[in-house]
């Protein structure tokens, strides 16, 4: 008796494999696009509170005032830079120092204060007045975070903040 083996798929498992598959990818990619959205959200929020420490740490080093402005009014989303402010005028130009760039926060990420365009830390560390900066996802179904610069230098983080109540 003469046996023929035969190697591969049938039709019909090849089917069955392809509508689990289809059945997982529909599942799985909300799923993937919340933690993209969040881990932009937390980049974001990570950079903001390193670029605040920074410049925090560089006025006790340098002792004398350093500043972090944004580019734009009170949308921080775009770059922002920390400089030294050397002849005291509170505005970027020439005769100042820039020392560090913030780059611009994600397309999606809305950047905000609650109406500063820029913090000035003191060389003790304090900050000219307190801020409080907003971080949200164009998704406001999206918890965002809010950043609280108190004027001692102190920064407080609320990973729960509703977006959906600015909007």
């Amino acid at each position: 008796m003469n046996i023929k083996y035969t190697h591969g798929f049938t039709f019909l498992e090849l089917l069955i494999v392809l509508a689990i598959a289809a059945i997982v990818t529909t599942v799985a990619v909300p799923g993937f696009k919340t933690a993209i959205d969040n881990s932009e959200l937390t980049s974001t929020t990570n950079e903001l509170i390193g670029t605040l420490n920074y410049a925090r740490i560089e006025a006790i080093k340098r002792g004398q005032p350093v500043v972090l402005s944004s580019s734009s009014s009170t949308d921080w989303s775009n770059k922002n830079r920390v400089w030294l402010d050397n002849n005291a005028d509170n505005t970027f130009n020439s005769n100042d120092t820039e020392i560090r760039i913030m780059r611009a926060s994600n397309k999606n990420i809305l950047l905000q204060t609650n109406g500063y365009d820029d913090v000035t830390f003191l060389a003790s560390g304090f900050v000219n007045s307190a801020v409080t900066f907003t971080i949200c996802h164009n998704d406001t179904s999206i918890v965002g975070r809010q950043i609280s610069l108190m004027i001692s230098g102190r920064i407080n983080v609320d990973s729960d903040y509703n977006c959906a109540q600015d909007s």
